[in-house]
C-alpha cells in the first residue's frame, strides 16, 4: 500500500511531507467505508481514494504558492 501512495504522489507531484498524512487518511476512508459497505476490491478502492486526496492536496499547495 505504501508503494501505491508513493507513486501516486509522483504521478501528482506532491511535495514529500504531504505523503504520509495523505495516506493515513485514505487507509482510514477506506477501512470506514469497508466496515459500512462491502468493498470488492480493497487496493482498487484505496488507489482511487489516494489520487483523490493527494489531488486535494495538490490544490492546496498551488493554491498556497498563489497567495504568496
Amino acid at each position: 500500500m505504501w508503494h501505491i501512495c508513493k507513486h501516486q504522489a509522483w504521478k501528482i507531484n506532491i511535495l514529500p511531507e504531504h505523503i504520509a498524512s495523505g495516506a493515513i487518511h485514505a487507509l482510514k476512508q477506506t477501512v470506514g467505508q469497508a466496515k459500512i459497505k462491502k468493498i470488492r476490491n480493497f487496493a482498487a478502492y484505496f488507489t482511487n481514494t489516494v489520487k483523490n486526496i493527494y489531488h486535494d492536496i495538490f490544490i492546496n499547495e498551488c493554491d498556497a504558492l498563489l497567495a504568496e
